[in-house]
């Protein structure tokens, strides 16, 4: 092989290579999962108060638990809600809807009185 050939060979050879990075580079990047996502009803409570049964308190609030088929998203500022099983693939999340519902309301609380205080 002359040296001409080779380095026409070796030319040849680059440009394949490059080419090759180019198609590989161009293809998409794999997609994220697309969960469903609500945010859970929230009521605050005074500090004598407490969360109900369905509810968990996050700071001054007691925030309802999540629906069956769905977990809170930890450390979501509004908190969130989002399903287990990701939406199939080509389907877009809607926007992030608010639950509404009523909430019952807590037991009815009567001010302790202190006594000696009045005439």
């Amino acid at each position: 092989m002359t040296p001409f050939a080779r380095s026409l060979a070796l030319l040849a050879g680059l440009c394949l290579a490059a080419q090759a990075d180019a198609v590989l580079a161009q293809q998409a990047p794999p997609q994220k999962a697309v969960h469903d996502q609500y945010e859970p009803s929230k009521v605050r409570r005074t500090r004598l108060q407490e969360c109900l049964r369905d509810e968990e308190p996050a700071g001054a609030y007691c925030i309802k638990l999540c629906q069956k088929g769905y977990q809170l998203v930890p450390k979501s500022d509004p908190p969130r809600c989002r399903s287990i099983e990701p939406l199939p693939p080509g389907q877009l999340g809607g926007p992030i809807r608010k639950e509404t519902g009523a909430q019952a309301k807590p037991s009815d609380f009567k001010p302790r009185t202190l006594s000696g205080g009045e005439k």
